[in-house]
Order: structure tokens, then C-alpha cells, then sequence
């Protein structure tokens, strides 16, 4: 419950294992927070001067996390949820291609965290019945092209899997094309 109107932190949190590469921190504090802005990191941050206290004890606190190899549209690990394990922002590694990004557009563009695309050199993306870069048609760059065009704002580069079993031995040719 609310402690003080007239706190001098809006929120507590207390006792924390705080990691933060920036200021090479990584230790046991508390963290206070004022107008959505930490104002105070120390230990023993007294409990009085917080409108709402909670205790972290034996959880990590960090900035928010970036996961740049995730599947956007994968029912068991959606935006929301990965948002609610601190990742705030994320990147779909390559799921789909020019001829069916659609689905990811609308993930990405209605996430509760950040979330951008790379979209795979191959027109169907992952797997697809053509196997990817097997038949290298699939890897239309006019395709992909207009597809980023349509969508700048969340498609922010291009995903070329480069194994012999997705590209066979045209990888380099791939990487070319996707150049």
C-alpha cells in the first residue's frame, strides 16, 4: 500500500542484486525512483522515504535487456511476455521472408517492447517448402526490397542462414545478393 503523499521517492526497491555494465555495478543495493527517473542507488535506502516499497531480495535488477535472436510470433515467448522478464526490446531473427512478413509486421508494430525484424534473403523464410536458399530463386532481392520499403519502420535489415543445408554452396552468393 501507498505509504507517504509527500514521499521523496515514488518507488523503493529494495535490496536487489543491481547489475549495470555502464557503471560496473554489480551488488546488492537498493534503488530509488523519482518522477520514472532512478534518483538514489545505495544500500539501505531508508523505507520511509518511499511512497511504495518492494522487496527484491534474491532478483536481479538491470537496465532492460535486448534480445537480438528471438522469433517475434513464437506463442510461448510473445513480446509481452518477454517484456515481462525485462527484455525491452527485441529482434526476430529472420522468421519470415518478402512473401509472408506480414504477420511479423503486425507483432512487431503492436509490441509492448520494441521489436524489429530482420527479414530472411529467402521469400518464405525459415523452412519453407522450397528450403530456403536450396533453390536459389527464393533469394529475390526486388522482393525483399519492396518489402522493407513497405515496412521501414520495423523490417531493419536483411537474414541470410548460410549453412550447406539452407544454401547449399551458394553462401557467398547469398551474402552478395543480400549486400
Amino acid at each position: 500500500p501507498p505509504r507517504l503523499l509527500g514521499a521523496k521517492y515514488d518507488l523503493l526497491l529494495q535490496g536487489g542484486r543491481v547489475i549495470d555494465p555502464s557503471q560496473r555495478l554489480d551488488r546488492v543495493m537498493d534503488i530509488a525512483i523519482s518522477g520514472g527517473r532512478i534518483a538514489d542507488l545505495r544500500r539501505n535506502i531508508p523505507a520511509a522515504d518511499a511512497a511504495e516499497v518492494v522487496d527484491v531480495r534474491g532478483k536481479l535488477v538491470t537496465p532492460g535487456l535486448i534480445d537480438i535472436h528471438s522469433h517475434v510470433q513464437d506463442p510461448a515467448m510473445p513480446p509481452a511476455h518477454c517484456l515481462s522478464t525485462g527484455v525491452i526490446a527485441q529482434l526476430d531473427a529472420g522468421s519470415r521472408g518478402a512473401d509472408n512478413v506480414g504477420d511479423l509486421v503486425e507483432i512487431a508494430r503492436s509490441a509492448p517492447n520494441r521489436a524489429r525484424i530482420l527479414l530472411n534473403l529467402a521469400r518464405r523464410g525459415l523452412g519453407g517448402a522450397e528450403g530456403e536458399l536450396l533453390n536459389f530463386e527464393n533469394a529475390d532481392v526486388a522482393a525483399a526490397r519492396r518489402a522493407i520499403e513497405a515496412n521501414r519502420d520495423v523490417i531493419i535489415g536483411i537474414k541470410a542462414r548460410l549453412s550447406r543445408t539452407v544454401a547449399g554452396d551458394r553462401d557467398l552468393d547469398a551474402v552478395r545478393r543480400a549486400h
